[in-house]
Formats: C-alpha cells, structure tokens, sequence
C-alpha cells in the first residue's frame, strides 16, 4: 500500500495532530502545547483498515494548512499493545487487528504517534483538561454502547500493556441477573446491566413504550411511573458498578460519561451518595459528569502524544 506522507517540516510548535478513530465517525484534531483544539474535522469512517488510512491522509492535509505537528496521537475502540498495534477489535474495521497502526500515521503525519485505546484517550483528557483537572487518581466511566472503564493517575493510564488502566471494569460481575450480556458474553457485570441500553430496557419491562434513552427521559420528566421505575432500577446497578471500581482503584473522583450522561439526566442526581453508602467504612469518593464531550480522546491524545 502507497501512503502519501504530509509536508510536515521540523518546528517546535508543540503542536499534535490526533484521531480518534470508531466505528462510525473518525474525529481529527490539531491541539496546541497547551492542548486547547485549533482545529478539528469530521469525517465517517471507511470501511476497511485502506479506506480508514486514505480519509485519515486527507483530514491531515486539512489540518496542516493551520500548522504543521510536532507529535502525534491515535485512538481506536480496541486492545492496543505498546507497539501501536490492535491485537482485538471484535467487529469492526476489517483488516485493523494486527496491522501496523504506529508505522502507518508516522508515514501519513511524519511523526511517532503514541496509539491506545479510545477509552484511556478519553479518560485521560477529562483527567487532565476536563472534569478531573484537579484529581490525583480518576476513574472514567464511559456510557453507551458498551461501558468502557479507564483509570489514570498523574495525566496517564494507571498500568500497562492491553489490559492496563482498568480498561476491563466494566466486566465485573455485580449481580445475578442473567436477562442480558456484556460484549465478552457475559451476564451481571457492570456492562450487561448498565449499558445505554438498559435505561430503555428496565423501563419496558411487561411492554414496549420507550425506544431511546430520550423517550425515557422525557416520560421521567412527566412522572411516568414506567420510567420512574426503569430509571430506579438502572440507578442501583449503576451505583453498584461505582461502588465496585472505587473498591478495586481507590479513585478521589470517579467522572462518568458518554451519550445518556447529559447535565440534565434523571439518573446522576443522589448517585454519588448511594456509591458512598455501598462504600467501605469513612472511605467515599466523588463523582461527577465529564465536561469536554466528544473532543475528550482528542484531548487526551493530544496529552499523551507530546507527553505532558
């Protein structure tokens, strides 16, 4: 395969150039040394690893017109090994898993890039810039599709190699409930019962009333006893899942994310003290919603890359 490389002549801007690759969208990102987004493009994502690497040139010729980087970042939904390379991403972009990530954007971006997983990305840019700024150790709880789980200490991941940084809480068992399964096939871990889906689920039990997270928030709003109900029974395995990662990390704030996570959502009100209540002895923890939304991973790749 041909890759174009970038005219990206040596400077010392500190400028990083970022992409947070999923299944759906690739966001792209130039970031300042102080990791504030100059500019920021997005694109949908090709199918297969070729399609994902062209759209990925083109969004860097964008991108350099407003600067040329020093440093680099990806992320991707997936088990990244400390040579930038995907060793799982069940499902999603054919012909990435074991392919040359890291060689592959130095080629396009002329820069070593760090690549990790969009989880710690994320985690660690609500750590550093975002609702975390002022923590020492974070847990970032990330809602939707699935629940992604990442913990970071001083700006980086908390661990290494594939499974570092807790990326795997959301697989902790935390009930009986076999009605439904994590992405690994489980039942009654922290993912099977608090995914996005659920919100819907547990408020459709006996009928078919809501389907989204809005419907059901909105039907809350009105006092709609299905919602009420549905909401009620989310926020107990939610604040069993907090109460289970702040055991397992000791975070000083636990920041929680993703799609149903809004400012206005029916579930976050109280949950901090039901987390603290399931808590050992004096030992409680802080939790909050995120503040930079979906230029979070850039953010953190834009941290990680330049090594701030």
């Amino acid at each position: 395969m041909n890759i174009a490389s970038v005219d990206t002549s040596p400077v010392s801007n500190g400028f990083t150039l970022c992409f947070d690759i999923g299944g759906t969208r690739i966001k792209a990102g130039l970031l300042d040394a102080d990791c504030r987004l100059l500019e920021d493009v997005v694109a949908d994502t090709p199918s297969g690893i070729d399609g994902v690497l062209r759209e990925v040139r083109s969004l860097s010729q964008r991108l350099a017109e407003a600067g040329s980087p020093s440093h680099a970042g990806v992320c991707v939904p997936g088990l990244v090994n400390d040579l930038g390379v995907v060793v799982d991403l069940p499902g999603k972009l054919e012909g990435i898993v074991g392919f040359d990530l890291r060689g592959a954007f130095k080629k396009i971006t002329g820069c070593d890039p760090v690549v990790v997983n969009d989880a710690a990305a994320y985690a660690v840019g609500e750590a550093a810039y975002g609702a975390g700024r002022m923590a020492n150790r974070v847990v970032v709880v990330t809602i939707g599709t699935g629940v992604g789980v990442s913990v970071v200490e001083d700006r980086k991941s908390l661990g290494g190699g594939i499974l570092g940084g807790g990326i795997l809480g959301g697989m902790i068992p935390i009930s009986d409930d076999d009605s439904y399964r994590d992405s690994g096939g489980h039942t009654g871990s922290i993912e099977a019962l608090c995914s996005a889906a659920r919100i819907v689920d547990f408020s459709n039990v006996g009928e078919t009333a809501f389907s989204s997270v809005g419907d059901v928030y909105s039907a809350f709003s009105e006092r709609d006893p299905r919602a009420e109900a549905g909401i009620a029974r989310y926020r107990i395995y939610l604040a069993r899942g907090l109460a289970a990662l702040a055991h397992a990390h000791a975070p000083d704030l636990m920041i929680l994310g993703g799609g149903p996570m809004q400012p206005d959502n029916p579930i976050t009100p109280g949950l901090e003290e039901e987390v603290n209540r399931l808590l050992w002895g004096n030992y409680s923890v802080s939790v909050r919603l995120a503040e930079l939304g979906d230029k979070a991973a850039l953010v953190g790749l834009g941290c990680l890359g330049a090594g701030r």
